[in-house]
């Protein structure tokens, strides 16, 4: 009896329509609608990837689901425009290029699946640097940033550089997101030391505490430098009335100390990003802080290039 039955519900879900997984269409780079660009006369560059925006869409109808950004949808570039605004404050002082992608969505790094999603996503992210360097960029000094999702694009773009473009490295900025030690087997990353080396990768990720951290963008993490003092040691700096921010040189976090949190929220992560994980807004807390830092950086990296 107990073997029919269960015949019976593997015949019965045998018999249910499956959700098929679709892709869309990669974008084109030669077309300006691809890029976000706030462009001027300008002695450096930045090319910035956006950080995780877009959730699964799902089609109940067709039962299709997509696990990544249209580029072509306008009500999913409409996701990312917050994202832009931040990234103008903090690297409006450069030309900056920011290129829609196919980024993964946000229930890829719930279930784990980067590892066979976020190839999508690379392969536009490269597409869109070596259109930058070849049609854009013109040669000038640059500077790679990203936030979360981002700053694993930033990761794997560092470890492909070509010596040429490594040369006219300023900086690479991974915000909220871990720089790994098979990451650092690379040649191309160089942990930054101070406020004015170049070539190197910044890295920061912002917690209460460590057992605050999201294991996805920090476990394994061996990066870390203050964005306040840009100090790599484990003195207090003061960001603002009442709070301050130290290296923890032991977990290579962050620690934020009179923070109220994050004014952003995302219901979807609640219970997954604790009161005390600060990393959606690892990149509004420091803005002003990167935006000096940058000059100051470009500035140290003129001799190089001129």
């Amino acid at each position: 009896m107990k073997k029919a039955l269960l015949i019976l519900v593997f015949a019965v879900m045998a018999c249910q329509p499956r959700w098929h997984e679709t892709v869309p269409a990669a974008p084109d780079y030669d077309r300006g609608d691809s890029w976000y660009m706030s462009v001027g006369d300008l002695d450096a560059d930045v090319f910035y990837i956006l950080p995780t925006c877009v959730f699964d869409r799902r089609d109940s109808v067709a039962r299709t689901v997509c696990h990544y950004m249209d580029p072509a949808d306008e009500e999913q570039r409409s996701a990312v425009t917050y994202s832009q605004m931040v990234a103008e404050e903090m690297f409006g002082d450069c030309n900056l290029y920011i290129p829609y992608y196919r980024q993964v969505s946000m229930e890829t790094f719930l279930e784990g699946k980067e590892a066979e999603r976020f190839p999508t996503a690379m392969d536009d992210l490269q597409r869109a640097f070596d259109h930058w360097q070849d049609r854009l960029n013109g040669g000038r000094p640059f500077i790679l940033a990203g936030f979360s999702q981002g700053g694993k694009g930033v990761v794997e773009l560092l470890k492909r550089l070509t010596p040429s473009q490594a040369e006219r490295l300023v900086a690479a900025y991974v915000i909220g997101y871990k720089v790994t030690a098979q990451d650092l087997e690379n040649g191309n990353i160089l942990p930054a030391q101070d406020s004015i080396d170049t070539g190197v990768t910044v890295c920061w990720n912002s917690v209460r505490t460590p057992a605050d951290a999201w294991p996805s963008v920090s476990e394994g993490n061996l990066l870390c430098i203050n964005p306040v003092n840009w100090s790599t040691g484990s003195e207090p700096a003061i960001l603002s009335e009442g709070i301050t921010v130290a290296v923890d040189t032991v977990s290579h976090l962050l620690l934020v100390d009179g923070f109220a949190g994050s004014p952003i929220r995302i219901a979807a992560l609640d219970g997954i990003i604790t009161e005390g994980n600060y990393h959606l807004a690892d990149p509004e807390l420091y803005k002003a802080q990167v935006r000096r830092n940058v000059a100051a950086r470009v500035h140290a990296k003129k001799p190089l290039v001129d």
